[in-house]
């Protein structure tokens, strides 16, 4: 008899699953919809349908898998996640957040929304249940603005995580007011991050035109940041490759978020 509740147990192991996982995902504060997971018959992979999840704590609000994914195991502990498209909403993003990479060029105009950015994920790095991460399509939204990255590989290391991302740029594509149209995009970002600190290199392109005059711009970075806690104000500082086209870019980039506020 016990064999059989045995075998009637393996087999409804997806429900079972779906069951348990709700409940143990609730006691830690959050809860999903409709989740369905469905396990592996040798239980090192699940595959987890389209769902979204909300967080009672931390400084990320809710989680979404539009299209599902697939959550790899060790020891029956989640280890990885492969997904096409991850939606993340913070619980705070500044209403500036599509302009991070032109204001980037000015240290004081993109100090608030790489703050935020960089806050999100010192969160992900100081969980203890952090997760090696490969997404296609990752969004960083709240109220229908911010960024979305594309081709992102994130590692576990024993100080956070390692990062590597192909691209990053604003939600709602090339930003237009009257005059003035900017695109730009960060590229073939690497590096890591800490729950208090991050070091990350990159490249900034950038295409703009204001009043029929248009310049464009290819340049190299790092950033590196402090005190991304919460607990006290952050420390952040940009360093550019030394080239002569980064002051008229600087210019350029005051002159077009002045036209676009």
């Amino acid at each position: 008899m016990l064999g059989t509740f045995a075998a009637l147990g393996y087999f409804a192991r997806d429900p079972i699953a779906s069951f348990l996982g709700e409940r143990l995902l609730a006691r830690r504060g959050v809860a999903c919809d409709s989740l369905a997971l469905n396990i592996s018959w040798d239980l090192s992979r699940v595959a987890v349908g389209p769902t979204t999840c909300r967080l009672e704590h931390g400084r990320v609000a809710e989680l979404g898998l539009p299209s599902g994914g697939e959550v790899r195991l060790a020891w029956l502990r989640p280890r990885a996640l492969d997904a096409d498209v991850l939606r993340v909403v913070p619980r705070e993003l500044p209403e500036d957040i599509e302009f991070a990479g032109p204001g980037m060029l000015g240290d004081e105009l993109a100090r608030a929304p790489m703050e935020r950015g960089f806050s999100v994920a010192a969160g992900f790095a100081e969980r203890v249940d952090r997760i090696d991460l490969r997404v296609g399509r990752l969004e960083l939204v709240r109220d229908e603005r911010g960024l979305v990255v594309t081709d992102v590989v994130v590692r576990r290391t024993d100080e956070g995580l390692y990062l590597e991302v192909e691209k990053i740029e604003p939600r709602g594509g090339a930003l237009r007011r009257g005059p003035v149209e900017v695109h730009w995009h960060v590229g073939s970002l690497v590096g890591r991050v800490a729950p208090h600190d991050v070091d990350v290199r990159g490249r900034l392109r950038l295409d703009a035109t204001l009043a029929g005059l248009g310049r464009r711009g290819d340049l190299g970075f790092a950033v590196r940041g402090r005190d991304l806690n919460g607990l006290n104000p952050p420390n952040l500082t940009i360093s550019w490759e030394d080239t002569a086209e980064i002051r008229s870019l600087r210019d350029i980039a005051q002159r077009l978020r002045d036209a676009l506020r």
